[in-house]
């Protein structure tokens, strides 16, 4: 008999393993890719982290530089007669005397401007005259003054207008650099304020980004766009000056290594100009591989406007050779791999196949020559069967009767049976016991036919699964005398109803093991699987092997009780069922106060219903932390009452209902008289123990409807919706007067009494935003301090 040439399979089944070990390396390849971008990425948010904190921390500086400058009281005095002399002398310069005041004004913190150059590397300071922000000295350039920067100069107008302390980024005239600007008030002896105008500190970039240099390891550059620069600086630059690079049409404001310079040059780097958030991007020099991060420079007005372009790049470089290297080495190595487990895979495929083919080809062979020696008719009616018929005597146990396809089926030959009496009993599995019910006692059973299955002894040593049908034959007294039927091989099947039992099996545990109460029920809606999960979320007091086949109607109908409100949810998981549409993530409130998440998916095969699978998630954790985070993202600590943040955000809101529904909403600005000298005379620890004392005693007059927050330091605002002016009015008397019958003991036995000034307006249908409110509220704050504190004011805007 002529064998199939083995060639072709081998070349067909190399083939196909190469295609596998090719898909094994591309899926290898592409998982250590993405775990290597995703590390980059997280390195390179770090980076960005670490810039952005060390950015929070020199505006605060700033801020805090200038106001030391503010609180000099000799400052104070010369820059309120200086404001009064420029106006005395028509204005924007003014004339001699003016100058005169200037110079003193320079000699006054000449010193101290010193002292901050060399500590903290401060680069200018700036005092400014309203209402242009007119510069009246800029310390750091004594001899430019005169011009008016609130056109220009966004921070400016924004601190002159709120008379808030502004900080950030921002280009000036002759330098660009991070900014402080805090509003200048001259205070009189009895306690009245005047606004004066700005003082700014500002200082450049380059301390910064030389000391994270040290800190990361790793190159730091700023570059500001052309047109963001020249919409604002003069002609004549500073000192330091700004170096521009034509490849990237930017100027390069800072940069802690000279690397910068020569990738920009030959341009291997460009600054990008979208608004991403994040761009990270790898690249090549001089045998090192650097990981490139790169996010916008937003300016002080970039930040209060959404949407505006970025005037600069911070690009941030870090050497990533070692790691880059390691990756490469390890997809070579990964490579290399599975080069050789391919070799060895086809050579012991090849090997298998050969062995196969010989023993196929010998199977072939001692069949045929049977087959040639069979009278061929019998041989193919034999050959078509699958079941080997017989009889057994039921006295000597001995087959009187076996077909000759048993050689076929069993490799035994006819003779081979005929001469071993125990030839049955001999080759059935001894696990199976079915050797004892040919000697038993016939008239035991239920019927004269039954169907056996067990395993039997092939002749060549291995055992196959046969399914054997009999019947009993009696002789005319009723005796069993005779055996007869037939068996048919049901090795494969009995393999695969084995294989699905395992997968049950297996289904089963994982069902059990997965994270969360999970049911299956099919198209008539019947339980076929549920896990223990299940049975503990519902207080199903049954074991989960019990409730399959039970009906999930019934089963859920008993477990309504379980939830909060039992009806809607019954109309909702009603609705699912109806429309079979899946549904993900749905939050079910439990009467016990737990929070589960509930998935509904229906299982179908093409247009067939098939069943659905319900799965409910204990997320009770996850929703109370999410509610504590909120929580601290809208309170103050120290007080427990709403955040400057958050107050705003709710007067936003009763801005809008006010001007949708005509709603009377009534402000007011409330501040601690004297407040600053109780921290001076009673130290940080007493004014805080002040300032919880007076939240506690606002909180106890409001109304359900009213809300107060803490705007800073000993500022309050309280909203009063629905109420008019009159009411506000009233309120405020009540509060002020409460307060002012407040009192604390302090460690020396006396008691510290406080009182408080009271701003008060109402919401307007012209007012754009909250601003405009609370800046009439503040302004009516103010003049309740200049009457003499402890007292209400109402803004002149108002009418009672």
């Amino acid at each position: 008999m002529h064998s199939r040439p083995l060639f072709p399979i081998i070349v067909q089944v190399s083939g196909l393993l190469a295609i596998i070990f090719v898909a094994i390396f591309f899926l290898f390849q592409q998982t250590n890719r993405n775990d290597l971008d995703t590390s980059l990425q997280r390195d390179s948010q770090s980076l960005k982290s670490a810039y952005d904190i060390s950015i929070s921390n020199l505006r605060q500086q700033m801020v805090v530089l200038a106001t030391v400058f503010t609180s000099d009281p000799q400052v104070q005095e010369l820059f309120f007669a200086a404001r009064n002399m420029v106006r005395a002398e028509g204005g924007g310069p003014g004339a001699d005397e003016s100058a005169r005041l200037r110079e003193a004004l320079f000699r006054q913190v000449s010193d101290g401007w010193l002292s901050m150059q060399n500590s903290f590397g401060l680069r200018q300071l700036h005092f400014h005259l309203p209402p242009d922000s007119t510069s009246f000295l800029r310390v750091h350039m004594p001899d430019q003054y005169g011009d008016k920067l609130k056109d220009v100069r966004p921070i400016l107008a924004e601190a002159d207008d709120t008379k808030v302390a502004q900080s950030g980024f921002e280009i000036g005239r002759f330098y660009s650099g991070l900014r402080g600007v805090v509003p200048f008030f001259y205070e009189f002896s009895d306690g009245h304020k005047v606004y004066v105008g700005t003082l700014e500190a500002g200082t450049s970039l380059n301390d910064m980004i030389e000391r994270l240099d040290q800190d990361l390891d790793a190159g730091i550059a700023v570059t500001l766009r052309h047109s963001a620069r020249d919409a604002v600086s003069w002609a004549e630059l500073d000192p330091d000056g700004y170096t521009s690079n034509q490849e990237c049409a930017c100027y390069i404001e800072a940069s802690s290594r000279p690397d910068f310079i020569t990738w920009l040059d030959n341009g291997l780097i460009i600054p990008h100009q979208s608004d991403s958030p994040l761009h990270t991007s790898l690249l090549e020099w001089e045998d090192k591989t650097y990981l490139v991060t790169q996010f916008p420079m937003r300016d002080f007005l970039g930040e209060q406007q959404q949407g505006r372009d970025p005037v600069g790049t911070i690009i941030m470089w870090q050497d990533k050779t070692e790691l880059i290297s390691t990756w490469r080495n390890n997809q070579r190595h990964l490579l290399l791999a599975l080069l050789v487990a391919f070799f060895i895979a086809t050579t012991l495929v090849i090997w298998l196949l050969n062995l196969m083919r010989k023993g196929l080809q010998y199977r072939v062979d001692m069949a045929t020559e049977e087959l040639e020696k069979t009278h061929t008719q019998l041989d193919s009616l034999l050959a078509a069967s699958p079941a080997v018929t017989y009889s057994v005597s039921l006295k000597t146990h001995a087959v009187t009767y076996i077909a000759p396809n048993v050689k076929h089926k069993l490799g035994y030959e006819v003779h081979e049976v005929y001469d071993h009496p125990g030839w049955w009993g001999d080759n059935i599995h001894p696990e199976d016991a079915v050797s004892d019910m040919i000697q038993s006692d016939w008239s035991q059973w239920e019927d004269d036919r039954v169907v056996r299955r067990y395993r039997f002894c092939h002749a060549l040593g291995n055992w196959l699964w046969l399914e054997d049908r009999c019947k009993i034959v009696r002789n005319a007294q009723g005796e069993a005398t005779e055996l007869v039927g037939s068996f048919v091989d049901v090795t494969e099947q009995q393999e695969t109803e084995e294989k699905l039992r395992v997968t049950r099996k297996r289904l089963e545990l994982i069902i059990e093991d997965f994270p969360g109460a999970l049911l299956i029920e099919d198209e008539r809606r019947s339980v076929v699987l549920v896990n223990t999960a299940y049975c503990r979320v519902f207080r199903f007091e049954k074991n989960m092997k019990t409730l399959v086949g039970a009906d999930a109607r019934k089963l859920m109908s008993e477990s309504m009780t379980v939830f909060d409100d039992p009806d809607s949810q019954k109309l909702l998981m009603k609705s699912l069922l109806e429309h079979k549409q899946p549904s993900f993530n749905d939050e079910v409130i439990f009467a016990d106060g737990r929070t589960m998440e509930r998935d509904f998916l229906p299982v179908s095969e093409g247009d067939k219903h098939l069943g659905v699978l319900w799965i409910y998630r204990d997320i009770t954790l996850r929703k109370q932390r999410e509610s504590e985070l909120r929580r601290l993202a809208t309170t103050d600590t120290l007080t427990g009452l709403t955040n400057r943040r958050y107050f705003l955000d709710r007067l936003t809101q009763e801005l809008l209902r006010s001007r949708r529904y005509d709603a009377t909403v009534s402000l007011l600005m409330l501040d601690i008289d004297h407040f600053k000298s109780i921290n001076d005379r009673f130290g940080h620890a007493q004014g805080d123990e002040v300032l919880r004392v007076f939240s506690r005693a606002c909180q106890e007059s409001l109304r359900e409807v009213d809300f107060i927050g803490r705007l800073g330091g000993e500022e309050f605002a309280i909203a009063l919706p629905g109420t008019g002016t009159e009411g506000a009015l009233q309120f405020a008397e009540r509060l002020r007067s409460t307060v002012e019958q407040t009192s604390m003991p302090l460690s020396d036995g006396t008691d510290l009494r406080i009182t408080v000034s009271i701003g008060l307006t109402i919401l307007l249908t012209s007012d754009l935003n909250v601003d405009t409110p609370l800046a009439r509220a503040d302004s009516a704050l103010y003049e309740a301090k200049h009457l003499g504190r402890n007292r209400v004011v109402v803004a002149s805007e108002v009418t009672v």
